[in-house]
């Protein structure tokens, strides 16, 4: 599951380049791959120098191709060989979270076509978090923070909250929380469509400052 996470977050790193791939590993990936692991999912000085090395392998060839905006893979850059990141061992060459990551690209560039783009919002959301530790299954158990995506033409770019602590986990092995989904929705309400939050969320939540324009 972590390992997912990681490409996920990388596919979606491309996305929010806007055009700079990270399929070269001796150039950009070391440096993307090192926010995807601090930034995104890990946290600080929860990875190792070979991991950060290793994830840049996985995403050798992705790049997003400059002339039609579109995600592709080219396939003779690209690292089939195992890797083993974070203790486990595979190709990690599963191309699911890509997928997912064009999916996105190709509706930005349909909606920027439209001149829609900046009126679009796309918010991810979920009804509980994720716990850090595996479980025997090789997924992970309900918990009570995870990581939200907001995507358009008015989304200002960047990260909002803090890194996960996972020296700082509760009782229950859970991190916790630096946004309250509730602001995240309420931002939703009153900057995208103008409504006001505090009856709709039973309470009053800090909006997300400088998320939407």
């Amino acid at each position: 599951m972590r390992i997912v996470c990681l490409l996920l977050a990388g596919t979606l790193l491309l996305v929010r380049a806007g055009g700079a791939g990270v399929g070269d590993a001796h150039r950009t990936g070391p440096p993307a791959t090192r926010e995807v692991m601090e930034f995104f999912t890990l946290g600080e000085s929860h990875y190792g120098e070979r991991d950060v090395k290793e994830a840049a392998r996985a995403f050798t060839g992705w790049s997003i191709d400059a002339d039609d905006g579109t995600f592709v893979l080219r396939r003779f850059q690209h690292d089939y060989g195992e890797k083993t990141v974070l203790g486990r061992t595979g190709k990690l060459d599963d191309t699911r979270s890509a997928r997912c990551a064009a999916g996105l690209v190709a509706l930005r560039a349909a909606l920027q076509e439209l001149n829609r783009w900046d009126s679009t919002l796309v918010m991810t959301y979920a009804e509980f978090g994720r716990r850090p530790r595996e479980n025997q299954s090789g997924g992970t158990d309900h918990g009570t923070a995870n990581v939200h995506f907001v995507l358009g033409g008015a989304v200002g770019g960047g990260l909002y909250g803090a890194g996960p602590q996972l020296g700082r986990l509760d009782n229950a092995g859970n991190p916790g929380f630096a946004i309250d989904f509730r602001s995240v929705y309420a931002t939703a309400l009153e900057r995208w469509w103008g409504l006001p939050s505090q009856a709709i969320l039973n309470g009053r939540f800090p909006l997300v400052s400088g998320v939407l324009a």
